[in-house]
């Protein structure tokens, strides 16, 4: 996972900056659009925002270009216990 990238989309959200940083995750994903960890970061950016559905759908998309990669089954678990309540 580029940490770069993930501390400042972290840092962008508790400032209440969801635009830039669903921009920037997007701007990162035109870049490499078949990576799963760029998918991966779109999914955790919109659960985040509680947007559960987006983030389900970008998850999904995660696995389907890499399997095995236990990040995004971990955060799509998340997903579904949050979908739950």
């Amino acid at each position: 996972m580029e940490t770069g990238l993930f501390r400042e989309l972290e840092h962008h959200l508790k400032q209440g900056r969801d635009h830039e940083a669903l921009q920037l995750v997007h701007i990162e994903l035109s870049k490499t659009p078949n990576d799963w960890n760029s998918l991966y970061l779109v999914a955790w950016v919109y659960r985040s925002l509680d947007r559960y559905a987006e983030a389900e759908e970008y998850y999904k998309k995660s696995l389907a270009v890499k399997s095995d990669a236990y990040p995004t089954h971990l955060g799509l678990g998340i997903t579904y216990q949050l979908m739950e309540d």
